[in-house]
């Protein structure tokens, strides 16, 4: 159900403003309007600086709790009179906080970064050690260079074709493993450059040994445990004085959040407002329901100001982008959920949250008609919905589970109705039915004329809806000539009249039923039903002066969609004459081999009729809830109701 909104406007003195944009924002009820200054003359909009600000110092601090992997504690309550902490103030203590986790993250780098040299140095050393060369060996000197390091084997022989000839180089090979062989090069210092790109001719890893190591290599091993265990000790200290800081950010930044995110707050809001010399207007909408305890707060916040706020309420005006305010009854709160994925109705036209639910509900439990199984989607819709309540991968299983409860009870139902549990067939509740109902043709004929009944309800239901929204908007023409108006629920009932003395349907026996007429149905009264639908379609735009082509165009698909979209809920028949056939399976397996029957029949059946079948069943109601119903009279244009909150809702009352 959709809320009326009124058009609430006050005024008040400079002053009180931000007073005012407090007491509103705490209350939570007003959607804020932009004003424009053209219409309220000596007042001009408001610009905060602050406000760029206040979101500056919410992204460092977001920033820092990220880096520090910290879970804020807010306080539990505020005073209100506290929360008046300078932008200076309030800088000062977050770039404190910034220059001290800077600081300490630099530390640990630095360190862990030595620590990663000095780990990656003892293989190097030992390799040097076994080779009888010093770490003093490497390097350059006056006159000669000196390189070790890795090289691949089997790139060496080319290698080594041109370094033999040269005397002036002398180098010692070693394999370290069958791909790799250690090298140690040494020669002139006027062929280090040419030796330097022979070497990338073999993959060659030059070894890097730590700053400040010993020449000997003894000397060095020794060195490199030492320098690893300091380096080890600093590393718990830094990560013992990152912990205690990041218990210190927890404890305090969740104050500094909750100021800093009412600051902005406040500041975004004063945004919406305009100025005069001495006064201040602001606008917005509010829900009907909760204008008594709007009126109950200004009336406070006017004894506490001296009686200087002025506030009226009105209706929208024609045009205006008013926001929708959805309000179901707690039953149906979360299947708001399917009218949101299809739109937000707009403030004219009517929530289809209630009828869409029970369609959809409904048409899911004839298309899947399973006791045993709705069971299980009831009970997964019981945890997900009330014991795990978290996302898993990205789906709000809350949600899901909780959509998957009225599922599970329609399937559960129309389970009984049909007579199937697990695929098992027992005794129907349906008046008259017989295990195996699925095998007796009348039977199915009988439960698709079902499901094209039900669909035609639906498509007048939903035309009728489009004609209350049409009139609420005052758009008489539409509501009068419109395919969707009157002149379109006329042509699809005379089409449904025409069809079913053509073939002279029965819709309850004894009571309901159409001759069958034949041709002779171009004589019948009905016909003129779709006769002057018809003429209203094609005169519409006409009036409209939309032009003759639009009258042609709507009129043809108005024809066809009638017939495409009453025929198209044959479709529920179709898949629970599926899963009626799966229990026949089932039924004859068990018949010929039980043990092939439990296994392929009761056990994987009934996991593919919970998984795939399943998905395609909540599809398929969907497609027909979204494309066959709703297109006749949800535009899904509105705006959702977002009122503008301060963010201290904390876990106590805020203190005032």
């Amino acid at each position: 159900m959709i809320v009326p909104v009124k058009k609430f406007t006050a005024v008040t003195l400079a002053d009180n403003a931000r007073k005012l944009i407090d007491t509103l924002g705490r209350l939570g009820v007003i959607q804020l309007k932009k004003l424009d200054e053209s219409e309220f003359v000596g007042f001009k909009e408001i610009v905060s600086e602050e406000a760029k600000e206040y979101e500056n110092l919410y992204e460092k601090l977001n920033s820092l709790k990220n880096k520090l992997n910290a879970s804020l504690k807010k306080p539990e309550t505020i005073e209100f009179t506290k929360i008046k902490p300078s932008l200076e103030e309030l800088k000062s203590s977050i770039e404190a906080f910034e220059k001290r986790i800077v600081e300490l993250e630099e530390k640990i780098k630095s360190v862990k970064e030595q620590l990663k040299t000095l780990n990656e140095s003892k293989p190097i050393l030992q390799i040097l050690k076994n080779q009888k060369i010093n770490p003093g060996d490497i390097g350059e000197f006056k006159h000669i260079f000196a390189k070790a390091g890795i090289a691949k084997t089997k790139l060496l022989p080319s290698l080594m074709l041109r370094l033999k000839p040269r005397k002036e180089i002398t180098f010692r090979e070693a394999a370290v493993s069958p791909e790799e062989t250690f090298l140690y090069i040494t020669g002139l210092i006027e062929l280090k450059d040419w030796i330097e790109k022979l070497l990338t001719t073999v993959e060659f890893k030059e070894f890097k040994l730590p700053l400040g190591i010993p020449n000997e290599i003894n000397e060095a091993i020794k060195w490199v445990e030492e320098e690893i265990k300091k380096y080890e000790d600093e590393l718990k200290t830094l990560e013992e004085k990152w912990a205690s800081l990041k218990q210190e950010f927890e404890e305090k930044a969740g104050y500094l959040e909750v100021v800093v995110r009412y600051g902005l707050d406040v500041c975004l809001a004063e945004g919406n407002l305009l100025r005069s010399r001495m006064m201040v207007v602001l606008q917005g909408w509010v829900p009907i329901n909760k204008i008594e305890v709007l009126n109950s707060y200004l009336d406070g916040f006017n004894k506490m100001v001296g009686g200087s706020v002025f506030y009226v309420y009105d209706d929208p005006l024609p045009g205006e982008d008013v926001p929708t305010v959805m309000e179901n009854p707690k039953l149906f709160k979360v299947y708001e959920v399917l009218t949101r994925q299809y739109g937000y109705p707009s403030h004219e036209e009517t929530d289809p949250t209630i009828v869409s639910t029970i369609l959809w509900i409904t048409m899911f439990g004839i298309m899947f008609p399973d006791f045993g199984q709705g069971l299980i989607i009831l009970g997964l819709g019981l945890i997900f919905g009330f014991v795990l309540k978290r996302n898993i991968m990205g789906l709000n299983f809350a949600k899901l589970g909780k959509l998957m409860i009225g599922l599970g009870l329609s399937a559960m139902f129309f389970g009984l109705l049909a007579g199937e549990f697990f695929l098992l067939e027992v005794k129907p509740l349906w008046p008259g039915l017989i295990p195996g109902w699925v095998k007796t043709s009348s039977n199915v004929v009988w439960l698709i004329k079902i499901a094209i009944f039900f669909g035609i309800a639906q498509i007048i239901l939903a035309l009728t809806l489009s004609i209350k929204n049409y009139l609420k908007a005052k758009d008489w023409l539409e509501a009068l000539l419109g395919e969707k108006g009157l002149a379109g629920l006329l042509t699809f009932i005379g089409i449904v009249f025409i069809a079913f003395h053509f073939l002279g349907i029965t819709v309850i026996p004894g009571l309901i039923s159409f001759p069958e007429l034949k041709m002779n149905v171009l004589k019948h009264w009905s016909l003129a039903l779709t006769i002057i639908g018809v003429l209203g379609i094609a005169l519409k735009p006409i009036l409209a002066r939309e032009g003759a082509t639009m009258s042609l165009g709507a009129l043809i698909e108005t024809l066809i969609s009638s017939l495409a979209n009453m025929l198209s809920y044959a479709r529920i028949a179709g898949f629970c004459i599926a899963h009626a056939a799966f229990a026949l399976v089932v039924a004859e397996l068990m018949h010929a081999n039980p043990a092939l029957g439990i296994g392929l029949g009761l056990i994987f059946l009934n996991l593919f009729s919970l998984t795939l079948e399943l998905m395609v069943v909540m599809i398929q109601a969907l497609r027909l809830l979204y494309y066959e119903f709703s297109t006749k009279f949800f535009k899904g244009t509105g705006k959702p109701y977002t009122p503008y909150k301060i963010s201290i809702n904390l876990n106590n009352a805020i203190k005032h």
